[in-house]
């Protein structure tokens, strides 16, 4: 395996940075993968694991960061001017344009494209999923469902009660006041309401209703989903959250999820549980 660093430039002309990794052999195809809010390229080993195994599987992988990076991150255009992101101000609706850029990087003898997100990644993937028509597969890797997250937990119910006023009255590019959850506080109201309001742009991933209408209607590849037993970004049990979100996608042609016993959000000293599963998901597609 080699790596290189690698820039790409989305459709709304932002500049992203990344990684690419490569296989010894031409590559059979290509892995990117997408990280959630406030992550980044170098946020956890895991990348580092699933880089590893997919060269090793001969497919190149792409480790890139979005426009969800960091709380708060400088990113700069084609004209080298500062624009503002980050996990305090990233909307929903831009993220499929981060997903677009970073498929670019697959360079066009590449035919194949699987696109796995981690966390709040697995509803950009979601979003993401037509950017590109050489997508044959998604895998959501631990997919976090926010929304209902943010229904059972009253700190963050009340930092959505905030931002609603401010998003009705043209506000809502400003940092809610009233927000503060586990040390983070620094959020706009646009970005709050899209990601965590029912049926707003965010609501990707309902691991609650088996019945929801959401994206994953629209998805038209074969899905895989990885999540821990201990995972705590879903509210109900994940075994009955992964039966839901199956029940959901009803228009990928297979399916299949993977529910590792005692793992958390962040797959912590699980390497070999998530390769394997990963691996085989791969040779099917």
């Amino acid at each position: 395996m080699r790596a290189e660093h690698h820039r790409v430039l989305t459709s709304d002309e932002l500049l992203l940075n990344g990684a690419v990794f490569w296989p010894d052999d031409d590559p059979v195809g290509a892995v990117v993968l997408v990280h959630g809010m406030g992550g980044s390229r170098l946020e956890h080993p895991y990348q580092w694991w699933l880089a590893e195994a997919v060269t090793a599987a001969g497919w190149m992988c792409v480790i890139g960061d979005n426009r969800g990076a960091a709380t708060v991150k400088e990113f700069y255009d084609t004209q080298e001017r500062s624009r503002y992101y980050g996990c305090a101000l990233e909307l929903v609706t831009e993220s499929p344009a981060d997903v677009g850029a970073w498929c670019s990087a697959a360079p066009a003898t590449v035919d194949r494209i699987v696109l796995a997100g981690h966390s709040l990644g697995a509803s950009k993937v979601v979003l993401g999923a037509t950017e590109d028509p050489r997508i044959v597969g998604l895998a959501l890797l631990a997919p976090a469902d926010m929304v209902a997250l943010v229904e059972s937990v009253p700190q963050l119910a009340r930092g959505l009660e905030a931002a609603r006023p401010q998003v009705a009255e043209g506000r809502g590019d400003r940092l809610v006041d009233d927000f503060q959850y586990e040390g983070w506080s620094l959020i706009s109201g646009n970005t709050l309401w899209q990601w965590r309001e029912r049926g707003a742009e965010g609501d990707v991933i309902d691991g609650s209703r088996p019945d929801a209408v959401t994206p994953l209607a629209n998805v038209s590849v074969p899905i895989v989903t990885i999540i821990g037993g201990a995972d705590t970004c879903m509210v109900v049990r994940p075994e009955v959250g992964v039966a839901n979100l199956e029940a959901q996608a009803i228009n990928a042609p297979w399916i299949e999820s993977h529910v590792l016993p005692g793992v958390d959000h962040h797959y912590t000293d699980a390497r070999d549980e998530l390769i394997q599963p990963f691996v085989a998901f791969l040779d099917r597609v």
